[in-house]
């Protein structure tokens, strides 16, 4: 490259006329560029002998490597081949022993897989026999289910019916309430009837007659219309009581008077003694025993001696608490108020003792006749309790 700088150079200079001070300049400067040139070369010879050298050292360096290398390789290699070769000699030698132990593994193998196959087929058994009870019981358990639900409808089935049983027992016993009080009602009113006619008769027999057909027609009535006596089947016992007490004042209030006292002394009627006083032939009070009541009323009603009994022992008082001592005490009470005016219009003492005894048998009579009606009544309420 300075060659052709040079060249170039040359080539302006002639072409064109000469300035020294650029001439010398351009000298000045090429010279300066060839002393670079030349060290720029000596630099490269001087690195290339030095690579080279480098380059040589490491060349020899590798050869020798290369040789050790070699050598270690050739020895490697003789040993190897000398452990193969005995390796081959205990492999020639131990093959036979190998093969042995081989086969001998080799039946022990089989011994085992065929237990193995052995099991493995019991297993297989087992797991069919098992398969098939869990089939069975599976069916059995859904017809079970069935049976089960089957069961369940019937269950409902008969609910439904235990149900509409109940519901046809509560109407029937209901209805059948009603009717035993209607015919509580009614047995009540009769019994009273048959007790007051009873004491018509004992007053008066001759014309006792009319005031019972008055008390038939009015009791009539009374059930005809209703009456609200033996309605009150929830009510207590006492309530009861005291409305069986104001009926039984309401009859006997519009169909019953009571005598007055016209005399002095009454009989000695006590409560525990109801016992009738008669007048005899002479004038004089006597009690009336039982027998002879017996004989009248089997000669008015025409019954027997059993019954007329019966009839007898049903006019006893029973125990019970009763309202109306008070009413005796009260009417006791009046008629001595009224002594003094009744004594005025006395006739016949007989005739004053006896309506004096009719009045306390009377007395007792209507005592027991409340004392039944409220152990009829208590008898009733125990049985519908029950």
């Amino acid at each position: 490259m300075p060659a052709m700088d040079t060249t170039e150079s040359l080539t302006q200079t002639e072409s064109h006329p000469i300035n020294m001070k650029e001439v010398s300049y351009k000298t000045t400067a090429l010279d300066k560029e060839r002393y670079e040139v030349a060290c720029l070369r000596q630099d490269i010879i001087d690195e290339y002998e030095k690579k080279s050298r480098e380059l040589l050292d490491y060349l020899n360096n590798m050869e020798a490597e290369f040789k050790h290398q070699q050598r270690e390789f050739e020895q490697r290699e003789a040993i190897l081949r000398h452990e193969n070769k005995v390796l081959k000699d205990e492999l020639s030698r131990g093959s036979k022993v190998a093969k042995r132990i081989l086969l001998s593994k080799t039946r022990k193998y089989q011994v085992e897989s065929q237990e193995i196959e052995s099991a493995l087929d019991m297993l297989k058994d087992e797991t069919r026999q098992h398969e098939w009870n869990y089939r069975m019981e599976h069916k059995r358990a859904e017809e079970l289910k069935a049976f089960v639900d089957d069961l369940q409808l019937e269950l409902q089935r008969a609910e439904e019916v235990a149900v509409q049983r109940k519901k046809r027992m509560e109407q029937s016993k209901k209805r059948m309430e009603r009717e035993n009080q209607e015919l509580r009602r009614k047995a009540a009113l009769g019994w009273m009837l048959g007790c007051l006619s009873e004491l018509y008769l004992r007053v008066d027999p001759k014309v006792g007659g009319a005031g019972i057909m008055k008390l038939v027609r009015k009791v009539q009535r009374e059930l005809e219309s209703g009456s609200s006596m033996f309605n009150e089947g929830d009510l207590p016992p006492q309530l009861e009581y005291e409305t069986l007490q104001g009926e039984l004042h309401r009859l006997l209030g519009s169909n019953w008077t009571t005598p007055l006292r016209n005399s002095a002394e009454p009989c000695n009627i006590t409560k525990e003694s109801t016992s009738r006083c008669v007048k005899s032939s002479n004038g004089d009070d006597q009690e009336e025993s039982p027998r002879r009541r017996r004989k009248q009323w089997q000669k008015f009603y025409n019954v027997s001696d059993s019954d007329a009994i019966k009839a007898e022992d049903s006019k006893r008082p029973v125990t019970s608490p009763s309202i109306f001592e008070d009413i005796s005490e009260d009417k006791s009470r009046k008629s001595s108020e009224r002594s003094t005016w009744s004594e005025v219009h006395v006739k016949d003492n007989a005739q004053i003792a006896s309506r004096e005894c009719l009045k306390a048998e009377t007395v007792g009579l209507l005592k027991g006749l409340e004392k039944s009606m409220s152990f009829l009544l208590s008898k009733e309420k125990r049985r519908a309790w029950c």
